[in-house]
């Protein structure tokens, strides 16, 4: 009721825009969706074995998991589902069989789902699967007002269809309980942006101006001729040529039409020289001050976007934390949207004899990491931090490695991959070289290079202990300094 159907298509078609057309916009979002993608599914049932066959499928499948094929892979169709419902308020994911027979993604965006002529909120569907229930802005609504359908349409009226909501994968960020379609994020910025384009096309005529014009002359006629100042003639529309006079008379310059700013004056003739200096610092602190106070509506922090300060110290931690958590939320959000789709999917293998159940029937117990490093101003001290938390048990190596982009099962799998490789190579090394009488550990040290090259602890206690023995037998001590 508040946001009609016309309202909505202006919203969607004002965002768009702008983020088509202003850099900053396009750079904001564009930046977020880099630093909050892809995901990685983890199965955390019980029956693990079942679960590496299903993480396995599951990657195989979401490298080109649309109907559309490459370049859309896993990656790709995340971050166009971002801008989809950042920019248009939301956007849908059908899941649909190929004609193949195999599961598919097919991404429908925001304006084609809707009325084909005037609905008011109160609209009732007079036929059709769904005839007798309301439908608002294209989501077919039940009596608790609860979506269970949307319409797509199609080229012509005849290929409009309704998808069923658990098909449908209506993807947005609501503000509202009774949200039915999402609203673009930019909704907040319309205004604002509009006025700043208008101000920096003024801005940009009065810097034309300004630079168009490189000379005022006032003389007493406001024209151009001879009676005006002798220094300065009027050249034609081509003419930027400077012909330099003699000691004896004036230099003469030439500039082209348009130059020269004539101005009628009694007295105080004489020549003004244009120093272009727009925009002016104020300008642009306000022009700056507007921006940020847009980019605040799609949750990214104004100083990182438009790099107006240098992060460091608590500031830069700060607003690296914001950032950290909206990519956090952007996270959860595709997330909510892939794990129906991959219980969806891994469904219809086990239906078709692709893969087997799991012995406790749990297909539902996913989770999904970042599998890129999370932003970080000062990574020495924080992973320092981090490994005093660890310590202490106030963190867990879930989470550390989740915020390097690593899953923590796979940091412990290739931890035990190296200590095998390094002791096996320890064991070769002690049997090729065990006239040296080097222990394990100092072995071990060397391979990772924990103690600097030179005489090991162990041998220069030995060499301490035989040169204190020696001191009552002159002879042993000879041999002990000499060695």
């Amino acid at each position: 009721k508040m946001v009609q159907r016309a309202d909505w298509l202006q919203l969607l078609s004002a965002g768009r825009t702008l983020f088509a057309l202003f850099p900053v916009v396009q750079g904001a979002l564009v930046e977020q969706s880099t630093y909050s993608f892809p995901l990685q599914a983890r199965f955390e049932g019980v029956d693990r074995e079942w679960g590496d066959l299903a993480e396995q499928a599951l990657y195989e499948w979401r490298q080109s998991p649309t109907i559309y094929g490459l370049p859309y892979d896993d990656r790709t169709l995340a971050s166009t589902t971002f801008i989809g419902h950042m920019v248009d308020g939301d956007i849908f994911r059908v899941k649909v069989i190929d004609d193949d027979g195999i599961p598919r993604i097919q991404p429908v965006r925001a304006h084609r789902v809707g009325p084909r002529v005037w609905e008011n909120p109160l609209s009732v569907l007079p036929d059709g699967p769904y005839k007798g229930n309301r439908i608002a802005n294209g989501a077919v609504l039940d009596k608790l007002n609860r979506r269970i359908a949307y319409r797509v349409i199609g080229d012509v009226p005849a290929q409009d269809v309704y998808i069923p909501a658990e098909l449908a994968g209506h993807v947005y960020d609501p503000f509202y309980t009774d949200e039915t379609r999402g609203i673009s994020k930019l909704s907040v910025a319309i205004r604002t942006f509009t006025d700043l384009k208008r101000l920096r096309e003024f801005e940009l005529i009065a810097m034309q101006v300004q630079s168009a014009l490189a000379v005022t002359e006032r003389n007493e006629t406001g024209m151009a001729g001879d009676e005006g100042v002798e220094a300065i003639k009027y050249g034609d529309r081509s003419s930027t040529t400077i012909v330099q006079g003699d000691q004896a008379t004036l230099d003469v310059k030439t500039y082209a039409e348009g130059m020269i700013n004539f101005v009628k004056a009694g007295g105080g003739q004489g020549i003004e020289l244009h120093t272009p200096n727009r925009p002016g610092v104020d300008w642009q602190s306000f022009h700056d001050r507007m921006t940020a106070s847009c980019l605040q509506g799609i949750e990214w922090e104004p100083a990182f976007a438009q790099a107006m300060y240098e992060p460091g110290g608590n500031w830069g931690r700060v607003k690296l934390q914001k950032v950290n958590r909206r990519i956090m939320k952007n996270g959860f959000i595709e997330a909510r949207t892939r794990k129906s789709e991959d219980v969806w999917y891994l469904s219809w293998r086990i239906a078709n004899g692709l893969l087997r159940p799991p012995a406790d029937r749990d297909i539902f117990n996913w989770c999904y990491h970042l599998t890129i490093p999370t932003i970080t101003g000062d990574s020495g001290n924080e992973e320092a931090a981090r490994r005093e938390a660890y310590k202490l048990g106030l963190t867990s190596l879930l989470r550390i490695s989740a915020r390097d982009g690593g899953w923590w099962e796979d940091e412990r799998k290739q931890r035990e991959i190296e200590l095998r490789n390094k002791y096996d190579m320890v064991r070769r090394l002690r049997n090729d070289y065990e006239d040296l009488g080097f222990s394990t550990q100092e072995f071990s040290n060397d391979i990772e290079m924990k103690t600097p090259n030179g005489p090991t602890a162990q041998a220069t206690a030995s060499i301490d202990n035989d040169v204190d023995e020696s001191k009552a037998d002159a002879k042993d001590k000879e041999i002990v300094e000499t060695a």
